[in-house]
């Protein structure tokens, strides 16, 4: 091959890469997920797709509410730190408006 023809195909790889950020992937999401946890809290995290207020419902095993946490302003990532709950224990939550459900069970007390 002539050298011409070869460094015409390297000014098209080169310009054909100013193109790659034109094609993004989609934002980063997540479902919720535990961050930390000890015998008496947990931190639970969630990554939304666009900036949004949310915010969790912990329940113990019977149902009944054990704490309450929103977001202040919209934004994409989410952490929700949740304590006095009992040691030992499996707890219910539900993050809004994402309505994502999960079990956080707390380390046991030694």
């Amino acid at each position: 091959m002539k050298a011409s023809t070869w460094r015409r195909l390297a000014w098209l790889a080169g310009f054909g890469c100013l193109w790659l950020n034109v094609c993004d992937d989609p934002p980063l999401r997540t479902d919720a997920y535990l961050v930390d946890v000890t015998t008496d809290s947990a931190t639970i995290g969630l990554v939304t797709a666009e900036p949004m207020r949310v915010q969790a419902t912990v329940r113990d095993a019977v149902g009944k509410p054990v704490a309450e946490v929103a977001a202040g302003e919209p934004r994409r990532r989410h952490w929700f730190a949740v304590a006095g709950l009992a040691p030992g224990a499996t707890f219910d939550y539900r993050e809004a408006p994402a309505h994502l459900t999960a079990t956080v069970p707390t380390l046991p007390n030694h």
